[in-house]
């Protein structure tokens, strides 16, 4: 039986999988919807809740540190 040889790097490919069997998409898509609804629709009741998690500059401001509008408005 072979073995890997040492430092190898295996070979990663892309897992398609539904995204309710999938911890972390459902957190990424909970996370963009609620980005989402502050920005397109005004309304930030989830975004409050996850604010405090975003990057920020050193007087606290988000846009452009942990959230960056593309394009540009």
């Amino acid at each position: 039986m072979d073995s890997p040889r040492l430092g190898r790097r295996p070979e990663r490919r892309p897992l398609y999988c539904p995204s309710h069997q999938s911890i972390g998409i459902q957190f990424a898509d909970m996370v963009a919807g609620a980005v989402y609804r502050k920005y397109a629709k005004g309304d930030d009741r989830f975004f409050d809740q996850i604010v405090a998690s975003f990057r920020a500059s050193p007087r606290g401001e988000i846009n452009g540190f942990g959230i960056v509008h593309f394009p540009k408005p």
